[in-house]
């Protein structure tokens, strides 16, 4: 990852999270005018780095802030910033879990969640497979 692209996420983060203070739930942009109101068209010419960061961040700012108080829909119940830590982390990694040799460790925190949680729900120790 370059510095520039963690720079970028990390400046656009800190936008919204000043929006969600400001404006914790925006008026959605109706669905017929959404081409008018953002620039989703996908040009032939590759984007500037600066028009490809405002781009992004238009974007963002304009999306639903499901992760505040005062958004009542669905299932959405806020942001928690270690579950943030946890996504961010394993979109990082790029890993996949379904062999020890690209997973690693991970597999280890795999079967020790597995095996807590069917604890809790009552499956016993034979649970795992």
């Amino acid at each position: 990852m370059h510095a520039a692209d963690l720079e970028l996420f990390n400046t656009i983060a800190q936008s919204l999270f000043q929006a969600e203070q400001n404006e914790p739930v925006i008026r959605p942009i109706p669905a017929e005018d959404l081409h008018q109101a953002l620039d989703l068209e996908l040009p032939d010419a590759p984007s500037t780095p600066e028009q490809y960061a405002q781009a992004l961040q238009q974007l963002i700012l304009q999306t639903p802030r499901t992760t505040t108080r005062g958004f009542f829909n669905q299932l959405f119940g806020g942001r928690q910033s270690k579950a943030v830590i946890g996504d961010l982390l394993a979109a990082l990694l790029n890993n996949s879990m379904y062999t020890y040799k690209v997973a690693g460790p991970m597999v280890g925190v795999e079967k020790t969640l597995l095996r807590k949680v069917s604890n809790l729900v009552g499956y016993g120790a034979t649970a795992g497979g």
